[in-house]
């Protein structure tokens, strides 16, 4: 779905607002507890990053979050008052936008409101906020954007403030018992990979891949934002290597071929020829096109990770997005370990963090 037909559609309810983050929801109703989220619409969530914390403030008032008004102020600013510009497509529900507040189309709207034409500029707050924005000392406002279109309740969880943070220590027992029924329940859903699937047979996302392989293909990850445009017109692969200032930025992901391997537990010795056929040459190729010796290349595995197929992710060592010790699994120690046992992840206790308020948390901490 595009932004502006998202920010058309339905109600806006702000999810999390900082400095740095501001999460929306749209939907048709204004609820947003995850128990009312199977609507005639699917949900769409978008995660804007400000370029500056002046237009979160003034956007989302303290005092105005929760009205009516609010809801159509952000609509109305959003399909309005900004220019738009899409950097990138995933074969799943993602799209991202560069965001950038019109100046033109701010003054003029200011200037009729201020004289009283059009129903909805009559409105003291639009004014306020019209005025304020003009006034900012900041020169040039905008975000980035990531739209994610029909969202699921598990995104939309972890969109939300995080109120407090647990540490899980999963058993072999526990794994069996609770954790591995809800992976299952999560991959009885349909439409939960079929996005991952038009991935891998290469219906969507080709300007993006990097290797194909008969046992994984490896593409650039659509968390690398800085990564220079890949769409027919984009710049080349043959000059991704020029553009240093995307580097240490940088995020790939190789995704392996085999159904049925949802996570680390999944890993057997059998899979230790193609988890270093991956660690080789995912190093190799992003040597190769982006010029980042192997040795600046971290290459892991998350558990839990956000969707259940098996995927590594390479990040530069300048990058510490998503390493955290209790998440991140070293590739190449994954591979010792699997040599030296087959059942090693099987039977492993593992250490992860997880939001209270995530569903995987309640299965955990719910009576036997």
């Amino acid at each position: 779905m595009s932004l502006i037909n998202a920010f058309s559609s339905g109600v806006v309810k702000p999810l999390k607002i900082t400095p740095d983050t501001i999460n929306l929801l749209i939907n048709e109703t204004a609820s947003t507890s995850t128990s009312s989220l199977s609507t005639s619409s699917p949900p769409t969530l978008v995660k804007l990053a400000p370029s500056s914390s002046v237009l979160s403030s003034l956007l989302f008032k303290k005092e105005l979050q929760g009205t009516t008004e609010d809801s159509d102020l952000i609509s109305y600013f959003f399909t309005s008052c900004v220019d738009l510009e899409i950097t990138s497509e995933s074969g799943a529900e993602y799209s991202y936008y560069n965001v950038t507040v019109n100046f033109f189309s701010l003054a003029l709207k200011t200037f009729l409101c201020k004289v009283g034409l059009g129903s909805f500029l009559l409105s003291r707050t639009s004014y306020a906020f019209h005025s304020s924005l003009l006034s900012s000392p900041s020169p040039l406002l905008g975000y980035k954007a990531e739209v994610i279109s029909p969202a699921s309740e598990r995104q939309i969880q972890r969109s939300m403030p995080t109120k407090r943070l647990i540490m899980v220590k999963e058993t072999k027992q526990l794994y069996e018992d609770k954790v591995k029924p809800h992976i299952e329940s999560i991959l009885k859903n349909e439409r939960s990979l079929s996005w991952l699937w038009n991935v891998l047979d290469k219906k969507k996302e080709v300007e993006r891949i990097l290797l194909d392989e008969p046992d994984f293909l490896m593409n650039v990850d659509t968390k690398w934002g800085s990564h220079a445009p890949m769409f027919t017109n984009g710049v080349p692969k043959g000059l991704w290597k020029m553009e240093k200032n995307m580097i240490d930025d940088l995020y790939c992901l190789a995704i392996l071929q085999e159904r049925g391997v949802a996570t680390l537990r999944d890993l057997r010795s059998k899979h230790v020829p193609v988890l270093r056929d991956i660690a080789v040459k995912g190093r190799r190729v992003i040597e190769e096109v982006y010029g980042v010796p192997p040795e600046e290349i971290r290459v892991f595995i998350h558990y839990h990770p956000q969707f259940y197929h098996l995927h590594i992710h390479f990040t530069r060592l300048w990058n510490d997005i998503g390493c955290q010790v209790e998440r991140a699994h070293l590739l190449d120690e994954v591979i010792i370990n699997l040599e030296q046992d087959d059942q090693h992840y099987a039977n492993k206790t593992i250490f992860y963090k997880l939001n209270e308020g995530e569903k995987l948390a309640m299965v955990v901490a719910a009576p036997n």
